[in-house]
C-alpha cells in the first residue's frame, strides 16, 4: 500500500503530541487533553471549514431550486421565457447539486486526514505511557482497549466539532426561509426540537455513565480472555477448561446487560430523534393548514407544501445532529475522562540516586542503605532497612526463601518499585547507562531468535551493526547452539507471541544472550536458571558467571538471584534475605441469521418493510391534501396524523429489536461458538505459531464489530434497500416515463457498487487485521516495560519506532479505505444532478400534462433517492465488513475442525467428541495408573518429531523421575497424556503407524480431551493465577463445575461449602499463614465467629492484593493438586512439570514431602531440573532428542558408564549423594 505522505508522518505527529501534552497546564483541568489535541491539530482543523461552508451555502439553496421548478410547471410563459427560464433551472439544478458532492468530497477527505492525525498523536500518547507507569498500573489489555476504542472516538471527534458551528448556522438559515414561507407557525419545528431536547435530556442524563459501565466490562473480559489465552496450556493440563468458560461466559453476560443498558438510551435517543423528523412537518403544515382556513386565507398549494417540506428538512436534519451532539458529546468526554485518567496515572517514582562524590568508589557499583521497600503500594513491605553493596564487576547472588522479596529488591535496583524509606545510589540510574535485565519471566519480542538477542541494533534487513563474533561467542556462551541446530531457520526461528515456539528453557536462555550481547555494566538476573537442566545450567554458568565467563571477561557488575546453592562457591557477596523481610460469501449471511433467529429476523424485516411503505405513502397523501383545496382538511390532516404515528411506531419497532434483541442474543451465541473453538478445539500448536494478539483481536475488536457494527449496518442496510424501492416505484407512479431512466440508472449503480464493494472490502479485511498490530505493540510494549526501560533509551526509541510503525501500518488501509469511500460518495451525489435535471427537462419538455404535486414529488424523491442510496452501499459495505467478523470466526472453527478430523460443516454446535471414536471412562478412573507408550511418537508441527518411538511401561504406584537437557522431550512425554500434543503418523518422517498410549489400559486417543484432562492430576510449570479472581475462585477452577441436577444450571454458591477443604489445602502447603499475615492489614468487616469470619476474609480476597511471589504461586499450584485429590474426582497419576523450579531448596523439601503424603499410592510422573528430586524416585526416564535414551532405577543409573543420566549428575555436581 502507498505510504500516507509527509504531511502524516506518524513518528512527527506523536512528537508534537507528546511534546504538547508536556506542555500542558497544572494542575489538569477535565479538558487538559481535549485542549492538547486542539492546539496540536488547529491547522487540520482550519483546512476542514471552506468546503463545509460551501457545502451549507449550497444545501441551503434546495428550496429555491424546489419553490422555483414548481411555480415554473404551474405557471403559463412566452416561449422565449420559457426556454430562458429552463435554462435558469437546470444550471441552478447543476451547480447546487454538483457543487454539494464536490464540497462535500473535500470536507470528508480533510476529515478522515484530521481524524487520522488525531488518532496517530493519542496513540503515541498511550505507548509512552506504558513504558513509563508503575507497574501496579500497567495493564496491556486495558492500553489496547483504550487504543482501539476510546482513541478511536476522541481521534473520529472533528466531525462532532464541525457540526456544531456548520450545523448551526444550516438551522439559522433554515428557520429564516422557513419564516419567510410559512410565517409565525415556522416556530413550530423550534417548539418540536426544544420538546425532543428536553425528553432526550433526560434519557440521556446516565449515557455517559452506562458507556463507561459497558466500556469497563468489554475491558475485563477482554483482560480476562488475554490473562487465559497467555495460560492456555495450564487450564488445559488442569483440565480447568469448563470453570474458565464459564467464568468468561459471565464476564460476557456481564458486559451484555451493560450493552443493553447503554443501548435502551441509546434506542430512546434515536426513536427521539426520528420523531423529530417526523411529526416537525406533521405539526407545522398540519398548523399552517388550520390556521390559514380558520382565517380564511389561501389553503396550502402544492409549492407552499413542498417547498415547505424542503425547508423543515434543511431545518430537521441539523436539528437532529445538534441532538445527537448530546449523546456523542457526553461519549466523547467519557472517552476523553478515561484517556486522561490512563495518562495521568502516576509514573513510577524512580528514587534511585547516582552515587555522588561522596559515594563514589571504583569498587561499588551500587549501594543500598537502609531500604525498606514494598512489592505493591497495597502490600506490607518484604524488605525491611535492607543495607548493602554491589562491589563493581562482581557475582553477587540473592538467596532466600520463598517470599522474602528477592525480586522486589531486583525491582527496586531497576527504579520500577521506590523505596518507602531509605535509598539507592547506582551508576547506573540513567535508563541505558550499561544496564541488562533478564525477568523471572522471560519476555521476548514476536520476531526472530536473532531480532530478540541483538534488539535494536539490526536495521531493516536484520544484519548491519550486528558483531558477529561477538554475537558467535555469547550463543556458544548461553548453550544455544544445538537448539539452533535442530531448527531448520536456525536464528531466523520466530519465537512466536511471549515466546511460545520456544521451551521454558529455550526462552530463558535466550533473554539471557539478550542481556550478555548488550555489554552491560550492571546485569540483574532473577532466577534464570530455574528453568534449565543440570548440564545446560552448567553450561551456562561456567561461560557467563565462571572465572573465565564473558561476565568477568567484560567486568559486568550481576546480580544474580536463585535457589542453586550450589553456585554460591562463584560468588564474590552473597546477600541472604530472611522470611521477615526483609469476503461477499452468501453462506456468511446464512450464519449470522442463523445465529439471529428466524422470529427475530422476521420482526426486524417486517417493521422495515412497513416503516418503507407508510414513508413512501406520505408525499402522496401530502399531495392530495395540497390539491385538496382546503376540503375535508380534518379528513386529510387525520389520515397524515396516522401514516406519521404509523411511520414512527414501525421504526421504533425495528430500532429496538436489531438492538435491544438481535444484537445481544446473536452476540452471546457467536462469542461461545469463538470460545468453544478456542479452548476445547483449536490444537495447541495454534498458540505456539499465533501470536497472542491475533487471537485476542477475534475476542476484542472482532466481537465489538459484531455487537456494534454489524447490527447497525445490518438495520441501516434493509432501511436503505426498501427506502430505495418504495422511491423508485413512488417515481415511477408520479413520472411513467422516467421509469426507462430507472433500468439505467440501477445499472449504474449496480457497476459502481461491484468496483466499490471489491476494493473496499479488501480494504476493510485489511483494516481489520492491521489493527491486531497495534493490539500486539501494546501488549507487548506492557509486558515487556521493565525489560525495555533497563535496557535503555534506545530499546525504549526502538518500542516507539515499531509502535509508531504498527499504527502506520493500521492507518493506510483505513485512510485508503476512506479514501474511496469519499470516491463513492462523489460518484453517487453526482447522480443528483444528472436526475434533477431529466426530471426539470422532462417536466418541462411535458409541462401541458405535468401537474405540479408530480413534479414536487418527483423532486422530493431525487432529494431523498441519493441519500438513500449513499446509506445503501456504504451499509452494504459496512455489513460486509463486519460480516468478515463472521468470516475469521468460520474460518477459524473450519481449520481448527481440520485440525481435530471434525465434521466441518457451518453448524453452530459442534462437540469436542464429534468424529471421534468417544469412550467415557468409569468414576474414579485412572483407578490403578500404570502407563504404557507403545512405539509413540508425537509432533508439534508436521517437520519435526518432538517424542521419537517412545516405549516404555511404567507400573501402578511407581514414582517416576524424568529427566534431559532442555528442550530434550521431557515436557512433551507429559502432554501427551494430557493430549495436548497428537501422535505423528506417517508421512512425518520417523513416524510409527502402530503407535499407543494407554492408562489403566484404556488407549487414551478413545477418550475426550476434557474427559482425560479432569481425570488427571497435573500441576504446570506456570501457575495460572488470575489477579481479579479470588483465592476461592482461584482455587475453584481445578473442581467440578457444580451443575443443579433439576435444571442444569451451575449452581453459583457451591464453591462457598468447600471452604473447609480450601484452607486445608492452603494450609498443606504452608500458605495459608502466609495469606492470614497479608489479609490482617487490610479492613474487614466484623462478623459473628472470628475463625469464620478469618476463613472468609483471606478466600474473598484477590489473587492480586496478595500479591505471592512466583514461588509462592508454585505453592498455590501444589494447593490445587490437594484439592483436586480431596475433593476434586481425579484418579491415581500425577503429573508434575517443573512444579518446585522457583522455589528455594526448603520449600522445595516440603513439596517434596506434600506430594509424598497426599499422593501416597498414586503413581508421579515428575519433570524436573533438579536432580536431588528425582533420586529417590523407583524409575528414571532420560530423554534426548526427542528419544528415551535411558530408563532405570537412578542408582543403577548413576552408576552405569557412560550413560547419560550419569552425565547429567556430573554436570550437577552431584558427590557421595548430595549436591
Amino acid at each position: 500500500m502507498p505510504p500516507l505522505g509527509p504531511s502524516m508522518d506518524v513518528v512527527l505527529v506523536r512528537e508534537a503530541m507528546l511534546k504538547e501534552w508536556d506542555r500542558r497546564e497544572r494542575p489538569e483541568g477535565r479538558y487538559a487533553l481535549l485542549k492538547v489535541q486542539l492546539r496540536c491539530l488547529w491547522r487540520a482543523h482550519a483546512s476542514v471549514v471552506p468546503p463545509r461552508l460551501v457545502f451549507v451555502v449550497l444545501s441551503c439553496s434546495q428550496p429555491a431550486l424546489v419553490s422555483r421548478a414548481i411555480t415554473f410547471v404551474g405557471a403559463d410563459l412566452p416561449p422565449l421565457e420559457n426556454r430562458a427560464e429552463v435554462f435558469r433551472l437546470l444550471v441552478m439544478a447543476l451547480v447546487i447539486y454538483a457543487g454539494m458532492a464536490v464540497a462535500n468530497g473535500m470536507y470528508q477527505r480533510r476529515l478522515v486526514r484530521l481524524n487520522c492525525l488525531g488518532r496517530m498523536g493519542l496513540v503515541g500518547l498511550l505507548h509512552r505511557k506504558c513504558l513509563t507507569m508503575r507497574d501496579s498500573d500497567a495493564d496491556g489489555s486495558g492500553a489496547v482497549t483504550l487504543a482501539n476504542s476510546d482513541a478511536e472516538d476522541v481521534a473520529n471527534s472533528g466531525e462532532l466539532v464541525h457540526d456544531l458551528w456548520s450545523k448551526t448556522l444550516e438551522l439559522a438559515v433554515g428557520m429564516y426561509l422557513l419564516a419567510r414561507q410559512v410565517g409565525w407557525v415556522c416556530v413550530l419545528p423550534l417548539l418540536v426540537v426544544i420538546a425532543v431536547s428536553r425528553a432526550v435530556s433526560k434519557i440521556t442524563d446516565n449515557v455517559a455513565e452506562r458507556q463507561m459501565d459497558f466500556t469497563q466490562a468489554t475491558q475485563e473480559r477482554v483482560s480476562l480472555t488475554r490473562a487465559v489465552l497467555d495460560a492456555v496450556k495450564t487450564v488445559r493440563m488442569m483440565g480447568a477448561v469448563d470453570r474458565i468458560q464459564a467464568k468468561i461466559r459471565d464476564a460476557r453476560d456481564r458486559e451484555m446487560g451493560a450493552y443493553v443498558r447503554f443501548y435502551r438510551l441509546m434506542v430512546a435517543f434515536f426513536v427521539s430523534s426520528v420523531a423529530l423528523h417526523l411529526f416537525s412537518p406533521a405539526f407545522t403544515l398540519t398548523v399552517y393548514a388550520v390556521q390559514a382556513q380558520i382565517r380564511g386565507k389561501q389553503a396550502l398549494d402544492v409549492e407552499t407544501v413542498f417547498t415547505a417540506l424542503t425547508i423543515i428538512d434543511i431545518v430537521c436534519t441539523p436539528a437532529n445532529t445538534l441532538l445527537g451532539v448530546i449523546p456523542e458529546a457526553a461519549s466523547l468526554l467519557a472517552a476523553l475522562d478515561r484517556l486522561q485518567k490512563y495518562l495521568l496515572l502516576p509514573d513510577r517514582e524512580d528514587k534511585r540516586l547516582s552515587l555522588d562524590s561522596g559515594y563514589a568508589s571504583s569498587d561499588i557499583a551500587v549501594r543500598i542503605d537502609g531500604a525498606t521497600v514494598r512489592p505493591a503500594p497495597t502490600a506490607d513491605p518484604v524488605l525491611k532497612n535492607i543495607t548493602a553493596s554491589l562491589p563493581r564487576g562482581r557475582l553477587v547472588v540473592v538467596s532466600g526463601a520463598v517470599g522474602t522479596g528477592k525480586t522486589t529488591l531486583a525491582r527496586a535496583l531497576l527504579g520500577d518499585v521506590p523505596p518507602d524509606e531509605g535509598e539507592i545510589r547506582s551508576d547506573f540510574t540513567k535508563e541505558g547507562r550499561g544496564l541488562a535485565y533478564c525477568a523471572q519471566t522471560a519476555w521476548l519480542p514476536n520476531g526472530t531468535i536473532r531480532d530478540a538477542i541483538c534488539g535494536p541494533l539490526l536495521d531493516e534487513d536484520g544484519n548491519g551493526g550486528v558483531d558477529e563474533v561477538w554475537y558467535r561467542r555469547v550463543l556458544h556462551a548461553c548453550d544455544l547452539e544445538q537448539d539452533l541446530d535442530q531448527m531448520p531457520l536456525r536464528d531466523a526461528t520466530v519465537v512466536g507471541s511471549r515466546g511460545t515456539a520456544l521451551s521454558g528453557g529455550q526462552k530463558q536462555r535466550v533473554a539471557l544472550a539478550r542481556a550478555v550481547y548488550a555489554r552491560p555494566g550492571l546485569a540483574i538476573l532473577d532466577d534464570v536458571l530455574s528453568a534449565l537442566d543440570a548440564t545446560t545450567e552448567q553450561h551456562v554458568v561456567d561461560n557467563l558467571l565462571g572465572p573465565k565467563g564473558l561476565f568477568r571477561e567484560l567486568g559486568t557488575t550481576v546480580l544474580l538471584i536463585t535457589h542453586a546453592i550450589q553456585h554460591l562457591p562463584l560468588a564474590d557477596h552473597i546477600i541472604v534475605l530472611d522470611e521477615n523481610g526483609s469476503t461477499g460469501d452468501i453462506t456468511l449471511y446464512s450464519y449470522y441469521f442463523r445465529a439471529v433467529g428466524p422470529g427475530r429476523l422476521f420482526l426486524l424485516t417486517f417493521s422495515l418493510l412497513v416503516y418503507s411503505a407508510l414513508a413512501g405513502l406520505i408525499p402522496v397523501w401530502l399531495r392530495r391534501l395540497a390539491e385538496s383545496g382546503g376540503e375535508r382538511m380534518w379528513f386529510y390532516t387525520g389520515v397524515y396524523f396516522a401514516l406519521t404515528t404509523g411511520t414512527f411506531l414501525s421504526v421504533a419497532i425495528a430500532v429496538g429489536t436489531i438492538f435491544l434483541i438481535i444484537a445481544p442474543s446473536a452476540g452471546t451465541v457467536l462469542h461461545t461458538q469463538l470460545l468453544d473453538a478456542v479452548l476445547r478445539l483449536a490444537p495447541q500448536t495454534y498458540f505456539s505459531t499465533t501470536p497472542t494478539a491475533a487471537t485476542l483481536s477475534r475476542f476484542g475488536p472482532d466481537m465489538g464489530m459484531l455487537d456494534r457494527s454489524l447490527p447497525f449496518a445490518l438495520f441501516q442496510a434493509l432501511q436503505a434497500l426498501f427506502r430505495v424501492l418504495t422511491q423508485a416505484v413512488l417515481l415511477a407512479a408520479v413520472q411513467p416515463l422516467l421509469a426507462a431512466v430507472l433500468p439505467v440508472a440501477a445499472a449504474f449503480v449496480f457497476v459502481i457498487q461491484k468496483l466499490y464493494l471489491a476494493t473496499s472490502r479488501q480494504l476493510r479485511l485489511l483494516d481489520l487485521e492491521t489493527r491486531s498490530l497495534v493490539s500486539a505493540s501494546f501488549l507487548e510494549t506492557a509486558d515487556g516495560a521493565a525489560t525495555v526501560r533497563a535496557f535503555g533509551p534506545r530499546w525504549a526509541a526502538a518500542s516507539a519506532k515499531q509502535n509508531a510503525g504498527a499504527v502506520d501500518s493500521a492507518l493506510r488501509p483505513e485512510y485508503l479505505l476512506a479514501g474511496i469511500q469519499q470516491w463513492l460518495d462523489v460518484v453517487l451525489d453526482l447522480m443528483v444532478p444528472a436526475l434533477a435535471v431529466a426530471v426539470i427537462g422532462l417536466a418541462a419538455a411535458v409541462k401541458e400534462s405535468t401537474q405540479p404535486g408530480q413534479l414536487a414529488i418527483a423532486l422530493t424523491v431525487v432529494l431523498n433517492a441519493n441519500t438513500y442510496l449513499l446509506r445503501l452501499v456504504s451499509a452494504w459495505t459496512r455489513l460486509e465488513t463486519a460480516l468478515g467478523a463472521i468470516s475469521r470466526l468460520r474460518a477459524f472453527r473450519l481449520s481448527v475442525a481440520q485440525n481435530m478430523n471434525l465434521n466441518p460443516t457451518l453448524s453452530l454446535n459442534w462437540e469436542e467428541g464429534e468424529g471421534e471414536t468417544t469412550y467415557i471412562p468409569p468414576e474414579g478412573w485412572p483407578i490403578h495408573g500404570d502407563v504404557v507408550f507403545s512405539r509413540f511418537s508425537a509432533a508439534y508441527v508436521s517437520e519435526t518429531l518432538a517424542l521419537n518411538d517412545i516405549s516404555v511401561a511404567i507400573p501402578a504406584g511407581a514414582r517416576v523421575g524424568i529427566v534431559g537437557r532442555t528442550g530434550s522431550g521431557k515436557t512433551s512425554l507429559v502432554l501427551s497424556l494430557l493430549r495436548l500434543i497428537e501422535p505423528a503418523v506417517p508421512p512425518v518422517p520417523g513416524a510409527q503407524e502402530e503407535g499407543a498410549v494407554s492408562i489403566d489400559g484404556v488407549d487414551i486417543f478413545r477418550i475426550p480431551r476434557e474427559t482425560l484432562r479432569a481425570r488427571l492430576i497435573a500441576v504446570p510449570q506456570d501457575p495460572m493465577v488470575l489477579a481479579t479472581d479470588t483465592v476461592r475462585e482461584s482455587l475453584a477452577v481445578v473442581l467440578p463445575l457444580p451443575v443443579s441436577r433439576e435444571d442444569n444450571k451451575i449452581v453459583g454458591d457451591a464453591d462457598v461449602n468447600r471452604d473447609k477443604d480450601m484452607v486445608e489445602a492452603l494450609q498443606r502447603v504452608g500458605l495459608w499463614s502466609i495469606m492470614q499475615a497479608r489479609a490482617s492489614s487490610l479492613p474487614r468487616e466484623e462478623e459473628e465467629g472470628e475463625e469464620e469470619n478469618s476463613k472468609k476474609d483471606v478466600l474473598d480476597i484477590t489473587m492480586g492484593t496478595l500479591a505471592l511471589s512466583h514461588g509462592q504461586q508454585q505453592l498455590f499450584a501444589l494447593a490445587r493438586a490437594v484439592l483436586m485429590r480431596r475433593v476434586g474426582g481425579r484418579g491415581q497419576l500425577v503429573l508434575l512439570d517443573e512444579a518446585t523450579s522457583s522455589v528455594d531448596a526448603a520449600t522445595d523439601k516440603v513439596m517434596q514431602s506434600v506430594v509424598r503424603e497426599e499422593f501416597a499410592g498414586y503413581t508421579v510422573l515428575t519433570i524436573a531440573h533438579r536432580l536431588d528430586t528425582v533420586m529417590g524416585s523407583d524409575l528414571v526416564l532420560v530423554m534426548d532428542g526427542g528419544r528415551l535414551v535411558e530408563v532405570g532405577k537412578p542408582g543403577d543409573l548413576a552408576g552405569k558408564e557412560g550413560g547419560r543420566f550419569r552425565e547429567l549428575l556430573r554436570g550437577g555436581v552431584w558427590e557421595d549423594g548430595k549436591r
